[in-house]
């Protein structure tokens, strides 16, 4: 009789355990999931950042064209007017 009691506690220890093994399971899914969508969600973040300096560089890039363009343009029309 002893032994069949030790052996129902037993059982019902185990599965309590597994019981909250599948809760520590959920959970670990979960926090998996919801650090996934956060990590997703800054990664968007930073490409649309990212995309938007990208665009600032190429601006700045094509005012630094003009510039240069203007620049040489000066210095011609300059050295014209020294020779004459």
């Amino acid at each position: 009789m002893q032994v069949n009691t030790a052996s129902q506690a037993t059982t019902k220890e185990l599965d309590a355990l597994r019981a909250e093994n599948q809760g520590l399971k959920k959970q670990v899914t979960d926090v998996k999931a919801t650090g996934s969508q956060a990590t997703t969600k800054e990664l968007d973040a930073l490409r649309k950042e990212n995309q938007g300096l990208k665009k600032q560089v190429l601006d700045v890039n094509t005012a630094s064209h003009a510039a240069t363009t203007e620049l040489d343009a000066l210095r011609k029309e300059n050295r014209a007017s020294r020779s004459k």
